[in-house]
């Protein structure tokens, strides 16, 4: 896929996704309250037009008990493919875990008393008090908007960027090819004789009676999010342009007193009431669009009716429950965002939510409580890391933080919150973005406390932290910077918003700060000043890693770079789309793409190995490698998958001390080393007339590999003598400083 068209998709999901607007959404009950009233928008305000569609020969359009198939080019079924199944099976080298369980409930549907769900890129039935995926898998879209079932059993399904058929309950699918440009499928209805009407964004399908014929019946290149039929004949379309209605005879349109904004959504009731919505306003015609009547709310993402015809609409993180004259009552929050509401054919109230699946909602009780949320498998994994008792810790959009004691297999939800970036200590804290507070937390997870650092009413994107904890830096969605000398008792400004995500942040350990906002940005640990690195192969850093060696990596969509001080950088591996990089404990280095692919080097990236294939239009969110030789990948909207790698570990080591590099230098270099045994280390400077001009290692160290960076900014030019000693060994080398 191409990288324009990944950015596309990611940018429509956030335009769907309430959770990354830079301002974070959150309720505004004065907006709304049981006290308003419907308010007159306009009176007579009706712009009229003849449609530019040719009438069809030989239909009765207003006959909807004897409709025939109108004579327009007919568009059949041309693809057969073959799902594959993701559940419990290798995908690419991934095997997709059955949790942690979660996922977006965009709409509700019933059909022959069977309950049916759509989340982002997924259709569920609900049997036996679970919900079970129809694997609609492998298929090229960004949202799922709509279905319908036939008696027959078939099943279509309208998303953005295609229309899908099954006939045997999601085995296989099949694709349905509407015409050149994929338009995409907003709604479905079904008209009295059976004909279905799909709304699209290239205007209005019609159904034959070839169940796999449809036919484009009018308003051709308009862009129709839905269509209904009022008990007068009257067909109603909502578009990106405002509202419509026709006559379904003669399918003359005429744009009713609305503003030019997107309509989703039509209920009518037996009086010909009619009620549509856009972002925050719900709509409401008594006298068929001559004159329209609003109420506002939070943001309006649905809306339904009960048994006695009374309107229901979602809004935001409540129900809203109102009459022809107002609001009538209000639900309490629910935790999640509401992206739909649905009344069942028993008058139960059930809600989709934002990644928290589906909810019942008891009105007489005021409560939301879970609906078979068990084997719902489609939550994004914002953030995974491994701490460092050995559990996993991930957050999904269920507002939920889970662990796991077996390397991701099964998990439980310790507490409710939200994070996008985590970080793990050598002490064994842990450090997360948690709403719009940086927290800690010394029991793993179990409870938080927060530090001094609140961006309300936007949330921090990115962060780091010294290996002495005692330097942290954050960043904003708004690009703010903040910088804490003192493990987090206070903070400073350094950077202003600019309205820039921060998008990636590491402090070295030679006082440097590196900060990717818009550009990459160097600083020193005061961040009095910030300085951009100016060199066009690595804009837009997606993530940072180092190792003991004394090297910075990090990864953009260009690649991987390699640097040891943080400012000059050397490509390692050219591949597109990098989206994080990951060091495990013998500092082999793991880069995941955005679409699930992982390389792996054991050498300092010197050279990379593939180990996994990309999962198809599956995009990764968060990436983890644990101490046991697995990999993680928390995708979006697909849950989480894990595939068993073997980590190469190194052999015992021997003392020595290699030649520092670069060399010459000027003035950082890096001095790596190797010690047996615990023990006293001193690795000392010294000039050619054998004066010690530094100390850089003085402390106790376990054996292992060991890398340290040293600055020489205030020594001449010169010849300099390093020596190392530890456990009565002693080894020395030479190195030429050139300013």
């Amino acid at each position: 896929m191409k990288k324009n068209h990944f950015i596309i998709l990611i940018i429509l999901y956030f335009s769907f996704s309430p959770k990354y607007y830079a301002q974070s959404i959150q309720p505004d009950l004065s907006k709304i309250n049981v006290n308003q009233k419907w308010m007159l928008v306009n009176k007579d305000k009706r712009i009229s037009f003849q449609s530019a569609d040719t009438k069809p020969e030989g239909r009765k359009t207003g006959d909807l008990q004897n409709s025939t198939l109108p004579n327009f080019e007919k568009y059949k079924f041309l693809r057969n493919e073959k799902n594959v199944l993701f559940s419990k099976t290798l995908l690419s080298g991934w095997e997709k875990m059955d949790q942690p369980n979660g996922g977006s409930i965009r709409r509700f549907y019933e059909f022959n008393n069977t309950l049916y769900a759509i989340s982002d890129r997924e259709i569920f039935v609900y049997d036996h008090n679970e919900w079970k995926g129809l694997n609609f898998g492998n298929h090229l879209c960004n949202i799922i908007h709509c279905m319908y079932r036939y008696n027959s059993g078939r099943i279509i399904v309208g998303t953005d960027f295609d229309f899908y058929y099954t006939d045997d309950n999601g085995v296989s699918w099949n694709s349905i090819f509407l015409g050149t440009g994929y338009p995409a499928v907003w709604d479905i209805y079904k008209t009295k004789n059976g004909d279905l009407l799909l709304s699209t964004t290239n205007g209005i399908y019609i159904s034959g009676t070839d169940p796999q014929v449809f036919s484009l019946l009018t308003l051709k290149d308009t862009y129709v999010c839905t269509v209904n039929i009022d008990n007068l004949g009257n067909i109603w379309a909502g578009t990106n342009s405002g509202v419509y209605k026709a006559k379904y005879a003669d399918l003359v349109w005429e744009k009713t007193g609305l503003d030019d904004d997107f309509y989703e959504r039509f209920v009518i009731d037996s009086n010909n009431v009619i009620y549509t919505f856009s972002n925050y306003y719900v709509y409401m015609t008594k006298d068929l669009g001559k004159s329209w009547y609003s109420m506002s709310g939070n943001i309006i993402c649905d809306i339904t009716k009960d048994k006695d015809e009374n309107l229901i609409f979602a809004n935001g993180y409540n129900i809203v429950f109102a009459d022809t004259n107002g609001a009538q009552f209000i639900s309490r929050d629910c935790a999640n965002f509401l992206y739909s509401v649905y009344t069942s054919k028993d008058n139960e109230l059930l809600a989709g939510t934002s990644g928290a699946g589906a909810m019942h909602y008891d009105r007489l009780k005021d409560v939301f409580s879970d609906f078979g949320n068990e084997g719902l498998n489609v939550s994004t994994i914002r953030a995974l890391v491994q701490m460092g008792n050995g559990e996993l810790f991930a957050c999904t959009d269920a507002d939920s933080f889970y662990i796991s004691k077996d390397d991701g297999l099964s998990w439980k939800s310790i507490s409710k919150s939200w994070t996008i970036c985590i970080k793990v200590r050598t002490d064994g804290s842990i450090y997360a973005c948690i709403g719009n507070c940086l927290s800690k937390s010394n029991d793993f997870g179990r409870s938080w406390q927060k530090l001094n650092l609140d961006v309300t009413p936007y949330y921090i994107n990115a962060f780091d932290i010294s290996k002495d904890n005692k330097i942290i830096c954050a960043g904003s969605s708004t690009g703010e910077v903040y910088l804490s000398d003192n493990a987090g008792v206070s903070f400073k400004l350094i950077r202003k918003s600019d309205y820039n995500f921060v998008d990636a942040v590491k402090i070295l350990n030679n006082n440097t700060l590196l900060i990717q906002c818009g550009s990459l940005y160097y600083s020193n640990f005061s961040g009095d000043t910030l300085n951009i690195i100016w060199d066009n192969t690595i804009r837009e850093v997606n993530d940072f890693a180092d190792d003991r060696f004394g090297n910075i990596y990090l990864a953009n969509y260009d690649g991987i770079f390699r640097s040891t001080d943080g400012i000059k950088w050397s490509p390692l591996l050219n591949q597109q789309e990098i989206k994080y990089l990951r060091a495990d404990q013998y500092d082999n280095l793991y880069a995941i793409t955005v679409f699930g692919s992982v390389f792996a080097s054991n050498d300092q990236g010197k050279s990379w190995t593939q180990i996994t294939d990309q999962i198809p239009y599956t995009f990764s969110w968060s990436f983890a490698v644990t101490k046991n030789g697995y990999i993680l990948n928390g995708t979006q909207d697909r849950g989480l998958y894990r595939k068993k790698i073997e980590i190469k570990k190194r052999g015992v080591p021997s003392f020595s001390l290699s030649q520092n590099y670069p060399n010459p230098f000027n003035p950082s270099t890096t001095i790596e080393y190797v010690i047996l045994n615990q023990g006293l280390v001193t690795l000392k400077i010294y000039d050619i007339l054998g004066n010690q001009v530094t100390t850089l290692v003085n402390e106790y160290e376990t054996g292992g590999n060991y890398s340290i960076n040293f600055n020489a900014a205030k020594l001449a030019s010169g010849v300099y003598i390093y020596i190392l000693i530890s456990n009565g060994n002693i080894s020395s080398q030479k190195m030429v400083l050139l300013k």
